[in-house]
């Protein structure tokens, strides 16, 4: 009976194809992404380098940096599989999302940020599942940074006191004069407290911020920071043809870098299902990161490891940090359909589908749930947009 239902249904939409305006219709900034994404495809970074908006920081590379630096984004171009996703209303207009598969395996998900120069879309930055967000985390910690040195308060009543003892004391020396018992005792009791007075001025002088305090607050790195030296990294890891291992261990870690080549080497150990290699680094990154990556492969190391709670709270905090695409969405609700979380799961293919997301599974999967709970209408409805 119910596939009879299904026949029908389909046969229905073959007959009639309205187009189902629920499922939302590509933007033109994402259409100019895709013709960029496809110029990659055919020509490397140039083609990318070419359509740097003017304020892109990325136009303040050397030449030869910034065509490494866009590849290492990007990922290699020869035989990648790139993916439009469906962005949020908001952001459609702003931001293009892709999923790309690499030809070892390897997987990404790419961001442009898109800027709008007279009337075409340009390239204002491009973004990747390893890179630091800069949002707060669910959980904030204690920043952990230089320590500047903080303007102390001179101390007025202790100066004071001491010069009102150190007064009476010229007073009792003097009396002292004529009292030999009390010279000794006045002598010593004035030594003291000048010598405390003293400390007390040295050490009020020695707190204040001298010209030089400056100096040992770091400096911003002049000039922009590359992350070209990642790019045989990104070359092994993605193509499959270099030693993934050598060129780890060769990455320049400085400004940052390190973090995403720790990353990039845990996914590489996860698909080789070495998970203590990559449970032992991903502990080096606090719980949550700011780095979607990081909670991503938290998630997937806490279902290997039958930890459905970890697995949960991770995938939700990899959601949060996110550009907000569907297909993490998408993977996070079949994820949480399966471990048995069917509530948060419908929440999220819910979620999904307001977004008028482009991939038709979410559809197939909530009208083939409609069919076996006997809602007809929702049913044909979901194919419809599948179809579409």
């Amino acid at each position: 009976m119910r596939s009879t239902r299904h026949v029908v249904a389909a046969l229905s939409l073959a007959l009639a194809w309205p187009l189902f305006g629920e499922v939302q219709v590509i933007s033109e900034a994402e259409r100019t992404a895709v013709q960029i994404a496809a110029d990659y495809l055919s020509r490397g970074p140039s083609a990318v380098a070419e359509q740097l908006a003017a304020t892109s920081p990325l136009r303040e590379l050397a030449p030869g940096d910034q065509l490494a630096d866009l590849e290492v984004r990007l990922g290699p171009h020869r035989r990648a599989e790139w993916q439009l996703q469906t962005a949020g209303a908001e952001a459609k207009d702003r931001m293009a999302i892709f999923s790309v598969a690499y030809p070892a395996g390897f997987e990404d998900h790419i961001t442009f940020d898109l800027v709008r120069e007279g009337n075409v879309y340009k390239v204002q930055d491009v973004r990747f599942l390893a890179l630091a967000t800069g949002n707060k985390p669910a959980v904030e910690t204690a920043p952990v940074g230089p320590v500047v040195p903080q303007r102390k308060p001179f101390p007025i009543v202790p100066a004071a006191a001491g010069l009102v003892v150190l007064l009476l004391l010229i007073a009792i020396a003097v009396q002292a004069q004529r009292e030999k018992p009390l010279r000794a005792l006045g002598i010593a009791t004035a030594v003291v407290v000048i010598a405390a007075t003293a400390f007390i001025f040295k050490d009020a002088i020695l707190r204040r911020p001298s010209a030089n305090t400056a100096a040992i607050v770091p400096e911003k790195p002049k000039g922009p920071t590359t992350l070209a030296p990642l790019l045989e990294l990104r070359r092994a890891l993605c193509e499959g043809t270099g030693n993934v291992t050598t060129a780890y261990r060769l990455v320049d870690r400085a400004a940052g870098r390190g973090a995403i080549a720790d990353l990039w080497k845990i996914q590489s150990d996860l698909l080789q299902i070495d998970t203590a290699t990559a449970k032992a680094t991903l502990a080096h990154f606090r719980a949550p990161t700011d780095r979607p990556l990081a909670e991503l492969l938290r998630a997937r190391l806490a279902l290997l490891e039958n930890n459905d709670v970890g697995a949960v709270i991770a995938f939700e905090s990899a959601l949060k940090l996110s550009s907000g695409g569907d297909a993490l969405q998408l993977e996070s609700a079949q994820i949480l359909e399966g471990l048995g979380f069917e509530d948060r799961a419908r929440g999220y293919y819910d979620k999904v589908i307001a977004l008028g997301s482009r991939d038709a599974d979410i559809y197939y999967t909530r009208a083939a749930e409609a069919a076996e709970g006997s809602r007809d209408d929702e049913a044909e409805k979901h194919l419809r947009q599948a179809w579409t």
